[in-house]
C-alpha cells in the first residue's frame, strides 16, 4: 500500500492548489514520478484511474472462478434458498439457479456459501454411501470373479472422453443432475467434442476403435454406433465388453443394445461397480491421449480435430497391454 500512497503524494505535489485530482499528469510527469517512486508509468495511470472512478487504492482481491456470475442478487437468492432449506446440497442450488438461466460451477457455489455467506452447505453423501454400500461391494466381488474367468485377450473396455479446442479436460461448468448437458453449444473454452472408444488386445483388430462427434453423447447415438461397430466386424464371439454405469449403458436403450450384442454376435456385456473408474484401463488411455494433445495447438476447431486424431492414432497394442497389466487384468 505504501507505493500507492507515494504515487498519490507525488501526484499532489505536481498539481497547483485546487487542481487535484482533476488534473492528470502528462507523460513526462508520469515518467518523473515513476522514477521517484520506483514504480512504472502504467502503475501511475492505474492510480489516477482509480481516483477518477472513486475506487479504493490497493491491490484488488482476486477471486478467479469464484466470482463467476455471483452478483449480489444471486448471492441473496442463494442465501434465501439456504434459509428455507438448510439440507440442500450443492447440485440442488445449481438446479434452482439453472431455472433462472444462471449456470454456476460447483466450486463457485461452494465458495459463495462457505466464505461469502459464512454458511455450511449439506455435504453430498451419494458417492460415499453408493461406493461402499453392501450391495456395491458384493457386486464388486462378483465382477472380479466374472472377469477372472474371461481370457485376457477377450476383455474389451468401453468409455467416453470429452475434449474441446481450448483445453483437454472437462468443461468448467458441470450441469446439475437431472438436466440435459448443453455441451453442443460452443462455450468459453471452445468447441466440444466427444470421443467414444473400445480397447482391444488382439492384433487382428485396432488397439482402439473410436468415434468422434460434436456435442454430447446420447443413449440412442451410442446404440447406433455399437450396432455399426458390431456389424463392421469390431467384435468376435466370446468377447466381454465392460462398460461403466452411465445411464446410456444401463437404461432401457442400453439393455436393448446389450441384448442385440449377445443374441447376434455372442458378446457379453458386464457393468463395472459403481464409482470405481480405477478398474477401467481405458481411463488411462484417455489420460495418455490428452497428454499427447497438449503438444499441439488447439485454438481452432480444425487444429483440435488434428490434435485429437493424431493422438488417438498413437494408441497401439503395446500401450493397451501395459495398461491392462497396470490395472490388474
Amino acid at each position: 500500500m505504501s507505493k500507492w500512497l507515494a504515487v498519490l503524494d507525488a501526484w499532489r505535489a505536481k498539481c497547483e492548489p485546487g487542481q487535484w485530482p482533476e488534473r492528470r499528469l502528462t507523460m513526462l510527469e508520469r515518467a518523473q514520478v515513476a522514477t521517484a517512486t520506483a514504480t512504472s508509468k502504467e502503475f501511475i495511470t492505474r492510480v489516477m484511474d482509480r481516483v477518477a472512478a472513486n475506487e479504493p487504492l490497493g491491490p484488488k482481491k482476486r477471486g478467479g472462478a469464484h466470482n463467476f456470475k455471483m452478483t449480489p442478487e444471486v448471492v441473496d437468492f442463494v442465501a434465501d434458498l439456504y434459509a428455507h432449506n438448510i439440507e440442500m446440497e450443492i447440485w440442488q442450488y445449481q438446479a434452482a439457479l439453472y431455472h433462472l438461466g444462471i449456470y454456476v460451477s460447483t466450486g463457485t457455489l461452494s465458495h459463495c456459501l462457505r466464505h461469502t455467506l459464512q454458511l455450511t452447505p449439506q455435504k453430498p453423501t451419494e458417492v460415499r454411501t453408493g461406493k461402499y454400500e453392501d450391495d456395491n461391494l458384493i457386486y464388486c466381488a462378483e465382477y472380479v470373479q466374472a472377469v477372472a474367468n474371461v481370457p485376457r485377450e477377450r476383455l474389451r473396455f468401453l468409455d467416453e472422453m470429452g475434449s474441446d479446442s481450448r483445453n483437454t479436460g472437462r468443461k468448467k461448468i458441470r450441469w446439475p443432475r437431472g438436466f440435459e448437458a448443453h455441451v453442443g453449444t460452443p462455450g468459453p473454452k471452445g468447441e466440444h467434442l466427444t470421443t467414444t472408444g473400445i480397447t482391444c488386445l488382439r492384433a487382428d483388430k485396432p488397439a482402439l476403435i473410436y468415434d468422434v462427434h460434436g456435442g454430447g453423447h446420447t443413449a440412442q447415438y451410442h446404440q447406433d454406433w455399437m450396432v455399426y461397430v458390431a456389424e463392421g466386424g469390431g467384435f468376435d464371439p466370446g468377447d466381454c465388453l465392460i462398460v461403466d454405469n452411465w445411464s446410456g449403458h444401463v437404461n432401457d436403450v442400453g439393455k436393448q443394445t446389450e441384448a442385440f450384442l449377445t443374441d447376434h454376435f455372442g458378446v457379453t456385456t458386464v457393468a463395472l461397480p459403481k464409482y470405481m473408474p480405477q478398474l477401467n484401463p481405458i481411463e488411462l488411455v484417455w489420460a495418455s491421449v490428452k497428454m499427447w494433445m497438449r503438444r499441439f495447438p488447439r485454438g481452432k476447431l480444425d487444429e483440435h480435430c488434428f490434435a485429437l486424431a493424431s493422438s488417438l492414432n498413437c494408441v497401439d497394442h503395446d500401450l493397451i497391454d501395459r495398461l491392462y497389466s497396470h490395472r490388474g487384468y
